[in-house]
């Protein structure tokens, strides 16, 4: 993700991912949040199986 993530847009994505635990918008937000931090798709997608 070129550029990544502002502090603001960390934050709402982590109160996002709370506000949808356990529905099916959850596993987007960690996504995003993971490529944030540099994690590779493909380790994503292993992590998560899909």
């Amino acid at each position: 993700m070129e550029g990544g993530l502002s502090d603001s847009e960390r934050q709402l994505l982590r109160q996002a991912q709370s506000a949808c635990r356990g529905k099916a918008g959850y596993v987007p937000v960690p996504v995003l949040l993971m490529l944030d931090r540099g994690r590779a798709v493909a380790a994503i997608a292993e992590d998560l199986a899909v």
